[in-house]
């Protein structure tokens, strides 16, 4: 299994931004992503917790968008 906090960084840079073979995927569904991997891919203890803090901070419009995503840029805080 792999830790969160390297696959968040991977989720949101790969999963979540725009790449150039392909358009980035909604917030909602790298979170579905991340529980479905729970207990396979990803500590299923950490899963749950991880995401309501992420959940939490989007409702709240605390999370930057990815600095990889082409032409986008990061929101200030």
């Amino acid at each position: 299994m792999r830790p969160i906090a390297r696959d968040r960084n991977r989720h949101r840079k790969r999963r979540a931004a725009d790449r150039p073979y392909r358009a980035g995927m909604p917030f909602e569904k790298v979170c579905r992503i991340m529980e479905e991997g729970a207990g396979t891919h990803f500590d299923p203890q950490l899963v749950e917790p991880f995401l309501r803090v992420v959940r939490k901070l989007h409702r709240q419009g605390k999370l930057k968008r990815s600095s990889s995503a082409p032409g986008k840029t990061p929101r200030s805080s």
